[in-house]
């Protein structure tokens, strides 16, 4: 007899994901950051946490997916990056209607805004990149073990 999850199961799998991908990369790559700063300076904890790149918010989602998606091996999580997606169009079609796709790009994709625009780089820009390579490293797990993969829906 096959054990069949429920509707709510799987949808709070998919929020603890999302929650995961987004907030929980955030807080690990701050930590790492603070860490980072007390051993290195503070010049290299802000390349690693702060815009407009992101590599430590990159970095942990990759890994961070990778192994978590390894232990659940759930087919949903690579999909974590779409609520996230959709936030950031929102933003971009807001920021869009201020000063069109220039605009866009410098202050939410790049340093134009520094450092006022950081803020909200760190709240929709550098959760969009944690969910995204959370995905990927998910994805990844998934195609390392395809067999005993869950159904995600």
């Amino acid at each position: 007899m096959s054990y069949e999850r429920g509707w709510s199961s799987k949808i709070a799998a998919y929020i603890m994901d999302l929650v995961l991908a987004t907030a929980g990369v955030s807080l690990a790559a701050l930590l790492l950051a603070g860490a980072l700063e007390t051993i290195f300076g503070e010049s290299l904890a802000d390349r690693l946490w702060l815009g407009p790149i992101f590599p430590a918010h990159i970095a942990l989602g990759l890994v961070m997916g990778f192994l978590m998606n390894r232990k659940w091996q759930l087919r949903s999580t690579p999909w974590v990056w779409l609520p996230m997606a959709a936030l950031l169009l929102l933003d971009v079609s807001n920021y869009a209607r201020l000063g069109g796709l220039r605009f866009v790009a410098a202050h939410l994709f790049g340093r134009a805004g520094y450092p006022d625009e950081v803020f909200e780089q760190l709240l929709i820009v550098a959760p969009f990149y944690a969910s995204v390579a959370y995905s990927i490293g998910a994805w990844l797990a998934l195609k390392r073990s395809p067999s005993s993969a869950k159904s995600a829906w």
